[in-house]
């Protein structure tokens, strides 16, 4: 699942203090981080394609995600479901707000992340000026959200441009490109780069961009 860019905007402007955070979601907030001790970005109440009145929290990123699900699994854990969907709906109530989330047994509960999302937005802002770094051997450079993949013309040219140094050189000069407007910090272990070629491309995934991501 992902933020809608009307819904990502106006959780970066909570973030960043431009719109007031409703007393709902203060209190919510509150509670999460006593209950969970987990920050949340946000809330978003929709009516899915099956017509589930979903409540979908926002959290910082997947390292976050176990606290929601059963464990060793990726499935979510009923009983935290059933937890946040009283909660909320206690919270709806008393706010006289979504009132179709008064009743919790009608809520289905779910996450989504922002850091990632943070990420790719960061990364497409400064594409113009990563993809200008592919001059020489480099044939390709392709962004994946917040990943870099870089392509050679060869399978031998990646190995020998590890030994001489440039594929670091290249993560570095990513890495200070991206650091120039990175305002969250969401890139503070360097930015993931993926050095292949053309000609793993086209042996492997016969041209394609789609099944090489997969």
């Amino acid at each position: 699942m992902f933020l809608t860019d009307e819904q990502y905007n106006e959780i970066i402007a909570m973030l960043d203090g431009s719109i007031e955070k409703s007393p709902l979601l203060k209190e919510l907030e509150a509670w999460f981080n006593k209950e969970f001790e987990i920050l949340i970005f946000g809330y978003l109440c929709e009516r899915t394609i099956n017509n589930l009145t979903r409540l979908k929290i926002v959290i910082w990123s997947d390292k976050f995600q176990h606290i929601f699900r059963e464990k060793d699994s990726v499935n979510y854990d009923k009983k935290i479901q059933e937890k946040i969907a009283i909660k909320f709906s206690q919270l709806a109530v008393k706010y006289n707000l979504h009132p179709e989330y008064h009743n919790y047994k009608d809520i289905f509960v779910c996450t989504d992340t922002l850091s990632d999302q943070i990420a790719s937005k960061t990364m497409w802002s400064v594409k113009d000026r990563v993809m200008s770094l592919a001059t020489g051997d480099i044939w390709k450079i392709y962004l994946s959200g917040g990943h870099v993949h870089i392509f050679y013309e060869t399978d031998e040219q990646i190995e020998q441009h590890k030994n001489d140094g440039l594929n670091d050189r290249i993560k570095h000069q990513i890495w200070d490109i991206v650091k120039s407007v990175d305002k969250y910090n969401v890139f503070y272990k360097g930015v993931g780069c993926t050095f292949t070629s053309q000609q793993t491309l086209e042996e492997k995934y016969s041209g394609s961009m789609y099944f090489y991501l997969l």
